[in-house]
């Protein structure tokens, strides 16, 4: 099995979570940015749909806590891992031009 065939295997249903999660938190900040603007019916297709008229405080601050929510919930762990998977290879990579250039230059 090929590589690429591997990693489409984890890639695959990922961007079909990573595209619900898009789906769900666009559906919802449009509810909440129409129940802003003033439509009391807006929240009825909304996880806000059991409150009793909300605030707009509480609006607001509900829209803020679903914009933070990332589509892809894994970028910050990838961005850790990243330099130790990059640094490594690239330190041994250094040493080996270094002892190049040493023993060119002897």
């Amino acid at each position: 099995m090929r590589i690429v065939d591997r990693i489409s295997l984890y890639v695959i249903p990922f961007n079909r979570l990573k595209a619900r999660i898009r789906s769900e938190k666009a559906q919802e900040l449009n509810s909440i940015n129409a129940a802003l603007s003033g439509n009391s019916k807006a929240l009825e297709s909304s996880l806000l749909m059991g409150e009793d008229h909300p605030s707009k405080i509480d609006l607001l601050i509900y829209r803020d806590r679903i914009t933070v929510i990332k589509e892809w919930p894994f970028t910050d762990r990838i961005r850790a891992l990243v330099p130790f998977g990059i640094l490594p290879p690239l330190t041994w990579v250094i040493a080996a031009l270094i002892e190049i250039l040493i023993e060119g230059a002897i």
